[in-house]
């Protein structure tokens, strides 16, 4: 893959690391893209994520996985929206949060409340409450 990023983006700076705790510690000043296997030894799925969005706010994050179960690699994103929907936050907020459209919010949201067998509507009347 490293050689594949370096093609796609001739010039660019190309770094690697073996776990997440690693890429925070580079700390490197203005990186634009972070690709993330959602596997990385130290942390993995939804907290790898959550920190590498810490440790660098304004790059743009590509989950990779070496697993090719949709399932797996769509988890992590549907989680993100559950997080954020259990906050109030409106489909608008939450896809200018993740930097994703509207209609990928809706989708994510739609497999979510599939996933726990409700809609959004009947949610909080089925007894299924969020963390708020």
């Amino acid at each position: 893959m490293l050689e594949q990023a370096r093609a796609a983006f001739p010039g660019a700076h190309v770094d690697t690391a073996g776990s997440v705790v690693e890429a925070i510690e580079r700390g490197s000043v203005g990186v634009d893209i972070v690709m993330l296997d959602l596997g990385l030894p130290g942390c993995a799925g939804i907290e790898a994520l959550t920190r590498m969005r810490a440790a660098y706010p304004e790059a743009r994050i590509v989950v990779v996985s070496a697993t090719e179960e949709r399932a797996v690699i769509l988890a992590a994103r549907q989680m993100q929206v559950l997080r954020l929907l259990s906050r109030g936050l409106g489909n608008k907020e939450i896809a200018q949060s993740l930097r994703i459209a509207k209609d990928t919010v809706k989708q994510h949201a739609k497999a979510v409340y599939a996933a726990l067998g409700v809609t959004g509507r009947t949610a909080e009347r089925r007894g299924i409450k969020f963390d708020r």
